[in-house]
């Protein structure tokens, strides 16, 4: 009976189902009411009855061709309610998933926490890569006094107490770059009372600086210049007196050395 059928339906889908029903009933024109019982279709009485046997019959007239629809639609929404429960049912989690849950709660517990805490401030142990740059650097003062030099003269510092790469020589006073990079180079000169020199720290013919210094009647004086420059492999860098602000000895003894030095950078 579609009757019955309507009936279970109602029960199943509830309220807003019920209401859904009500209006595709409504779009067809045709009346349901909700708050009276449903009709006993056994009772007969001098009105015209719609047998059950119509309902199946569409071509038979239009009112049987709704019904028809109705009962197809009917049978639509009871298989989107039956959809909608296995679809309910499959996203409860399984036995599977409950379980995994359970190890991720477990593992975000504060004794876990503190655990990987500690790992995470635990010292690392794993050894750093080896420096692969080689090391440069130099350092060499004058043995003795340099006489009065009054011309532009490279000087010569002869006693060589660090020398990595190799690249100062001793017997020249240059320094031959052993590879290109940024270096530092520093150098010093002491004099004595009434004297004068300005020095250069040369790279083959051009000046990278330059220091003066001046002493009237006083005691000994000692002036220092760094730079700070990239030089190319095979580049010469040494010290000289300048060509005309000269005048006196260039002193280096145990009170006091003259003296020469440069490292890499990088």
């Amino acid at each position: 009976m579609l009757a019955n059928r309507v009936t279970q339906l109602e029960r199943t889908i509830g309220k807003e189902q019920q209401n859904s029903v009500q209006r595709e009933f409504q779009s067809m024109n045709l009346e349901v009411k909700t708050d009276i019982p449903h009709p006993d279709f056994s009772k007969t009485d001098n009105k015209p009855r719609i047998q059950e046997s119509e309902l199946h019959a569409p071509d038979k007239d239009t009112n049987g061709s709704k019904l028809k629809t109705c009962d197809d639609r009917i049978l639509t929404l009871e298989r989107t309610v039956g959809m909608e429960i296995e679809e309910a049912d499959a996203s409860l989690p399984n036995e599977s998933e409950i379980s995994k849950i359970r190890r991720t709660k477990e593992k975000n517990s504060p004794s876990k926490v503190n655990i990987n805490k500690k790992r995470l401030l635990s010292p690392v142990t794993t050894p750093y890569p080896s420096n692969t740059i080689q090391t440069i650097a130099f350092y060499a003062y004058m043995s003795k006094h340099t006489p009065t030099i009054t011309i532009q003269y490279p000087l010569t510092f002869d006693v060589v107490k660090t020398n990595f790469g190799n690249g100062y020589h001793s017997t020249t006073g240059v320094f031959m770059v052993p590879e290109s990079g940024v270096y530092v180079f520093t150098w010093t000169i002491r004099i004595g009372s009434n004297n004068y020199h300005a020095t250069q720290l040369m790279v083959n013919t051009d000046e990278l600086g330059i220091i003066y210094s001046y002493v009237g009647s006083g005691p000994d004086l000692g002036g220092t210049g760094i730079v700070v420059a990239h030089v190319d492999k095979g580049d010469d860098v040494y010290v000289r007196t300048h060509a005309l602000w000269n005048s006196g000895v260039i002193y280096s003894d145990a009170s006091g050395r003259s003296s020469f030095a440069g490292w890499r950078l990088f």
